[in-house]
């Protein structure tokens, strides 16, 4: 049987047995970072990031990750901040059980910027290295939050904003989805939209999360009393274009109801740095897939 799913940013149909779990379907696939070992989800060998978070591939039924985002080890960029870190701080001896690691290590940083010895220790709880190398790990987990840190300072803002953007898109749209510089590893999508008054296509660069089949962004305008211009084009024409990494597709924008909002704030971890900013509530969009005919 075949299985929609994203892996790696990328739309795919995974072939597997119904029973089969997804540690062998992936492998077979050409994901040799996935690694077999315990086959009772004791080791993490065979970790992998569902929607974000890290899950033993072992203990999940192919079939179970339908619609779901997985992210590998080869979905990595090469200058990714974990990765890297691993290898300045030499957090492995034979590496087998490195993949699982890295990928741990980045959920624990998604959600803690800055994590105590305690934290990762409990974080990485899953995780068996058997050549006994904790201790590198736990150093090269504070390098990473050091690092990824450092990369989150706000970049100093552009005299041309148009020229920036244009820039920003070119790039985007040359390498696949991959910038440079400070947005380098950012999670980063092209939106474009119909002009609400001049019914012409606009493209906006907008920082995004995941919420199982979702995009979620947020209407900030940095500060600005009003809301941006790209989200009036999507009250008045809700249909827009995305493209996330080399995909171009249709999505259908809605805006997060009150019962919405608490949930999806914690999605976007600068949300509520936006909305000191502005007085104004910051309205949070949601972008859902046209399904294609």
């Amino acid at each position: 049987m075949k299985t929609p799913m994203r892996v790696n940013d990328r739309s795919i149909e995974l072939d597997s047995r119904a029973d089969e779990p997804l540690l062998f379907a992936l492998r077979r696939a050409g994901h040799r970072s996935v690694r077999l070992t315990c086959g009772i989800g004791v080791c993490g060998a065979c970790t992998v990031l569902i929607d974000g978070t890290p899950m033993s591939s072992c203990l999940v039924l192919t079939p179970a990750a339908a619609g779901s985002d997985i992210t590998t080890a080869e979905g990595l960029n090469d200058d990714d901040p974990v990765a890297s870190a691993f290898q300045r701080a030499n957090a492995f001896q034979c590496g087998y059980c490195t993949p699982g690691f890295v990928l741990t290590a980045r959920a624990l940083l998604a959600e803690v910027s800055k994590p105590t010895d305690e934290e990762i220790r409990e974080a990485l709880a899953g995780n068996l290295c058997r050549c006994g190398s904790y201790l590198k790990i736990v150093q090269a987990i504070h390098l990473a939050a050091a690092s990824m840190a450092e990369h989150r300072k706000p970049p100093s803002i552009p005299t041309d904003m148009k020229a920036y953007n244009r820039a920003l898109i070119a790039e985007h749209r040359a390498n696949a989805g991959k910038l440079s510089g400070p947005l380098a590893g950012s999670s980063i999508l092209l939106l474009t939209t119909t002009g609400a008054r001049s019914g012409q296509p606009r493209t906006t660069v907008l920082g995004y999360r995941r919420a199982g089949g979702l995009y979620i962004v947020i209407a900030s305008g940095n500060g600005a009393p009003s809301d941006p211009s790209w989200y009036v084009n999507l009250l008045a024409t809700p249909v827009a274009t995305a493209e996330v990494g080399p995909e171009k597709f249709d999505v259908r924008a809605s805006t997060a109801g009150p019962d919405e909002r608490e949930e999806l704030a914690k999605v976007v971890p600068y949300f509520e740095s936006q909305q000191k900013l502005t007085s104004r509530q910051i309205p949070i969009v949601k972008l859902e897939r046209v399904p294609q005919p």
